[in-house]
Order: C-alpha cells, then structure tokens, then sequence
C-alpha cells in the first residue's frame, strides 16, 4: 500500500495535466496476480483501474488492449516479463508517449535490454524504506514462498523503486539532479535518471555503486534492525 501510496502523489499530477481527476484518470495494470490493485488504487480514490485475469502478450498480439491513460504495474520478477514490459511501455504504439509507472527492483536498470529506454525513464524512490510485498492469497506457504515458510507476512528481496516515464517530477517530491550522497530516510525522491541515485539503491552491478565505510556499514545495521523492532 505505500508504494501505491507513493504513485498517488504522481498520478494525481497526471490527471491534473490530463484534465482528469483521480476517479476518471484510466489506468492500466496488465499483470493481475490476484487483483489487489483495484482495490489498494480504489481506497486512494482511483476508481477507473483496469486489471484483469488476462493473457497480457496475448491482449497485445491481438491488439485487444483497453484505452488507458497511464500504465502501472508491478510485473513478476521472473522470466522475461520486466524485459518485454519495458519495451512494451517505451516503444509500442499503444503505449508510445503515455505516461507509465512500473515498480521493479533496482537491479533492472543495469540490465542490457534497460539501455534503449533509460533516456525515457526517471525514478520516484524512498531511499531508507523497502516496499514490503504481500504474498497472493494462492501462494503456497511450503513450496511458494520462502517468507511465508518462516512465518513471515510479506517479502522484500530487493530494493525497488518506480521506473517512471513520460511524466514530470511533482512539485511536492525532493527533484535530485546530481549525484545524491547523503540518506533521506524520510523523503520521497525524483532522480531524473540512474546517474543520480542514492548510493545505497544503486544496483549490484553499477560500477559507480560504493560501498559505505565500516562505520556507515554499521550505521546502516542499527537502522535496519530498528526497522524490525
């Protein structure tokens, strides 16, 4: 609910340019899971949200797709799915020029296939939060997920944040133009592309990621294990 939270204050902008209001702006989530969008963006005041338990490759061979206005989805991490996503948001007629938010791990925009989009693609982040995911009703607790297995009610394996496209920063959100150094633990953050994201979400793989001096590390251990208090 807080990453939803979160894209609110976005979405709230692009109705407003839309000449929308939140309850008539369209939004598209192709990849159902068990439906929980409708009702997290309802409970927000998003009343006009697709998603449904569809063939979403399907949909767009056939070019079957509904009218939309935004594309936002939190697609599975497995398989190809975040690759074809990516390239279905940046080049497809569809979705050419519309605005998209998609919640993936950071590690997406070190991959090969995030190159030819990053010049279309910011991030809206929480630098010292991870979203916490729920686990659908219809995960199996012994085989289909390894949280659950061990008590635990939601999942966090990566650091994620909103690749956001076609979409001006909001006003109200911290708009990061350079390098950020320092941690906001608070803040919602704009980074206009990867060059610009804080040193503790940059992905494994990104060269210019540093690794915190032992007492950052340390610093870092206390919050995490506060956040679990």
């Amino acid at each position: 609910m807080e990453a939803y939270q979160d894209a609110a204050v976005v979405l709230e902008e692009v109705a407003g340019a839309l000449g929308k209001t939140r309850s008539t702006l369209r939004i598209y989530d192709p990849f159902f899971c068990d439906g929980g969008v409708v009702h997290a963006l309802g409970r927000l005041g998003f009343d006009h949200v697709y998603n449904k338990c569809e063939d979403f490759y399907a949909m767009v061979a056939r070019d079957a797709l509904p009218e939309f206005d935004v594309l936002l989805t939190n697609p599975p991490f497995s398989g190809d799915h975040m690759e074809r996503l990516v390239g279905f948001a940046t080049t497809h007629p569809k979705a050419l020029g519309k605005p998209f938010m998609l919640l993936m791990p950071n590690f997406v925009y070190t991959k090969p296939f995030f190159a030819a989009a990053s010049q279309k693609i910011s991030f809206l982040v929480r630098p010292m939060q991870r979203y916490a995911f729920v686990p659908p009703r219809w995960v199996s607790t012994s085989k289909g997920s390894t949280s659950l297995a061990k008590g635990k009610k939601t999942t966090s394996p990566y650091p994620t944040f909103w690749y956001c496209g076609n979409i001006a920063p909001p006003s109200s959100i911290h708009f990061v133009d350079k390098v950020h150094r320092g941690m906001f633990e608070h803040a919602l953050l704009w980074c206009k592309d990867q060059k610009c994201l804080p040193n503790e979400l940059r992905g494994e793989f990104d060269v210019k990621r540093k690794r915190p001096n032992p007492k950052a590390r340390k610093r870092l251990r206390n919050q995490k294990r506060l956040r679990r208090v």
